[in-house]
């Protein structure tokens, strides 16, 4: 799962290749790349996939609306400001929104969880989602 987590003068990837399923846990943690093109195979990014990442500027999801991955909550944990660019609408963002629950604090989840503030969502539709606080308990 850990591929290629802590390689820290890892900053340059050509391209994940077509047919790759899940991006697990760890993957390219704290890794020094600047973008990522996220292939239209890819079902799953898990927890901390592209986490500890201060160089991450941009990610790019070539899949389209009728096949959406599974976005952990927090697999770009610590990492960017990042620029996600998305092949769904901003209507269609609330899959990727929810709630979980830590030492009974409840949080709002979006795959934005833990990414650094400035960071920002760029929808197929146009529209811009930018993260500017902390995700906080609910209270």
């Amino acid at each position: 799962a850990t591929c290629f987590a802590w390689c820290h003068k890892l900053s340059l990837l050509n391209t994940l290749p077509e047919g790759l399923i899940d991006i697990m846990t760890y993957a390219f943690d704290s890794c020094a790349l600047e973008t990522v093109e996220i292939p239209s195979s890819v079902s799953r990014v898990l927890n901390n996939a592209f986490g500890n990442m201060s160089t991450l500027k941009e990610v790019r999801f070539n899949s389209n609306v009728s096949n959406l991955p599974t976005i952990d909550y927090n697999a770009f944990i610590n990492s960017g400001p990042v620029e996600l660019n998305v092949p769904w609408t901003k209507d269609q963002h609330n899959k990727f929104v929810g709630t979980y629950t830590i030492n009974n604090n409840t949080y709002n989840k979006d795959i934005f969880f833990g990414a650094k503030i400035g960071s920002k969502l760029i929808f197929s539709d146009g529209n811009v989602l930018e993260k500017a606080e902390e995700v906080v308990p609910n209270v």
